[in-house]
């Protein structure tokens, strides 16, 4: 998620009235535009909503790590990932990542031993092996058939489309895996639960150069905003992975359809 307070200050009234009104819900996914699939939501059963996870909540953002297949193609293509940018070597940390940079065999062996024999239950460490850090979407909502998961943008001023160790890593795609990942582990009655994400945004944010090219790229499943930040997986992984995106709304709709008034 941004810190950027004015999506706080929206996304914390939004989930408050959906936790009042669980049907609004319902609601605000059947205002979404096509996404990837071309599918409406068209009054769905959401389930029995079980957790909600948001800055504003008691639970906070819901944390969800990278997954081991991840961790792993980064420490076999870290020169890859992070391109022409080099990192300083002043600490421990950035010393043994440009080992890894100049295929230093044994650094690469020991991370990914650190990487396959960590209990993958738990978000990652903060070590010099783990080379991506844990995802955090503004909007996390846990049924018994769903998770759904929302990425909020307001006066920002662009999708996040990088890391610190990759250059092809956009932020609603890691969240999406990171979910993807916690239905896995955490298997309802023999049921996975299926992810649906999303993104709510202003007009504002749509005004600013670039925006509705990226979410346009993003809606038609191009290679810029899916796959290009899963190259560690199969083209059916991949494919699966933009199934979950059902599209998008923004605050205006919103307001304007659901009645809520923010004050930003």
């Amino acid at each position: 998620m941004s810190n950027h307070s004015s999506s706080k200050l929206r996304v914390n009234p939004l989930v408050s009235g959906i936790r009042e009104d669980d049907n609004r819900l319902t609601y605000l996914l059947n205002m979404m535009k096509d996404g990837y699939q071309n599918k409406r939501w068209q009054n769905k059963d959401c389930g029995t909503i079980e957790a909600f996870y948001y800055e504003g909540s008691d639970l906070k953002e819901k944390s969800l790590p990278p997954t081991t297949e991840r961790l792993i193609w980064l420490v076999d293509n870290l020169k890859q990932a992070i391109g022409n940018r080099e990192l300083d070597s002043g600490n421990k940390t950035t010393k043994r990542r440009n080992e890894i940079i100049s295929g230093e065999k044994r650094t690469m062996l020991e991370a990914k031993n650190n990487i396959i024999n960590y209990d993958t239950s738990k978000s990652f460490p903060h070590k010099w092996w783990v080379l991506e850090g844990d995802s955090k979407p503004d909007i996390f909502i846990l049924t018994d058939k769903y998770i759904f998961i929302g990425e909020a943008k307001n006066a920002e001023d662009s999708l996040m489309k990088t890391t610190n160790l990759d250059g092809d890593r956009v932020q609603l795609v890691r969240e999406i895996e990171g979910a993807i990942k916690y239905a896995r582990n955490n298997v309802l009655d023999k049921n996975e639960r299926e992810v649906i994400s999303f993104y709510i945004l202003s007009e504002e944010f749509l005004g600013k150069d670039g925006n509705r090219d990226d979410l346009a790229n993003t809606m038609n499943g191009d290679t810029a905003m899916w796959d290009n930040s899963l190259k560690h997986l199969s083209h059916q992984s991949i494919e699966k992975i933009k199934q979950t995106f059902l599209g998008y709304t923004t605050w205006e709709d919103i307001t304007e359809t659901l009645g809520f008034a923010f004050s930003d």
